[in-house]
């Protein structure tokens, strides 16, 4: 058995016999394991490490699936000081992840555009370039 089905089985289901202090705090596990994963991925990116994404978007989506199950709880139960908290932290979480995957999107685009770039003029013969178009007629 994995890290994600040990995390899985013991707090993704509501307990829906359980009392309300139980269910905040299976709410409370889920989401900090979210946000531990969020956090994880951003230090990740921070120290320029190599990142697994499909590890990372795995462990999310574990998570976004163990919330949707748990939202009319975590609706319910919003009054509850530490479960605002929590759900606030791991908002903040995903909004900062949402700005450091947008810059690491974009830096691979740009290098993409750069290698895709080089790729053509190194392919092309200079037939068709206007430099030597401009070259033939100036002679």
């Amino acid at each position: 058995m994995n890290g994600f089905s040990q995390h899985r089985s013991s707090t993704a289901a509501p307990a829906s016999g359980g009392g309300q202090a139980d269910q905040i705090a299976t709410a409370l596990a889920v989401i900090e394991r979210v946000r531990s994963a969020v956090l994880e991925e951003m230090e990740a990116i921070r120290r320029r490490k190599r990142v697994d994404y499909d590890a990372f978007s795995a462990r999310k989506n574990m998570g976004l699936l163990d919330l949707n199950r748990l939202a009319p709880i975590i609706a319910k139960n919003m009054a509850n000081v530490a479960l605002g908290r929590s759900v606030l932290s791991l908002k903040e979480a995903l909004d900062a992840s949402k700005t450091a995957l947008a810059i690491e999107l974009d830096a691979a685009k740009s290098i993409t555009e750069l290698v895709a770039s080089a790729m053509r003029h190194g392919e092309s013969d200079g037939t068709y370039s206007s430099t030597t178009l401009f070259c033939r007629f100036d002679r």
